[in-house]
């Protein structure tokens, strides 16, 4: 069982590790350049980029959280990390929006805001990429998971 465990526990900071080095590389574009999202997160003379940096720090102290509080139980891990997941491509997606925001109102022309949008999507194709497999093996190990829950659970009281 300890051997599982530290199998578990691997995946875990493997997925997390892939996950947060794609985020932090993610390119954000602004009226005034380029940046990637972890310069943000750390780096930012104005107030504009506060919930994204709000969101992104939250997101990953939570995905760090979710490892070390949950490493007895893989269910549990998996929904957490799972979680933590979709609240840092939330984060990513709100300095998406505040950098296709900033470029709309310096050009007067809203209509380009999707447009912006879209072009974060081809610039940060490494965390899209990323996020996709993550999620997915996560929600691949929930089910298993629950599977082998409800299996054990069904077993169990069967011999009873």
């Amino acid at each position: 069982m300890p051997e599982r465990r530290k199998h578990h526990m691997m995946i875990a900071f493997c997925l997390a590790a892939i996950l947060l080095v794609t985020y932090s590389i993610a390119l954000i574009i602004a009226a005034h350049g380029m940046a990637p999202v972890g310069l943000l997160l750390v780096v930012s003379g104005t107030v504009e980029w506060l919930p994204g940096q709000l969101l992104g720090w939250a997101s990953i102290v939570g995905l760090v959280f979710v490892i070390i509080w949950f490493r007895h139980d893989a269910l549990k891990l998996a929904v957490g990390q799972l979680v933590a997941t979709i609240f840092l491509y939330l984060s990513w997606f709100v300095f998406v929006c505040l950098g296709a925001i900033g470029n709309a109102f310096l050009s007067t022309r809203w209509d380009a805001f999707w447009g912006d949008v879209g072009r974060h999507f081809f610039t940060s194709w490494p965390f899209q990429i990323a996020f996709l497999v993550v999620a997915g093996s996560l929600i691949l190990q929930i089910a298993r998971r629950h599977r082998e829950r409800r299996a054990a659970s069904s077993s169990s009281s069967d011999a009873s």
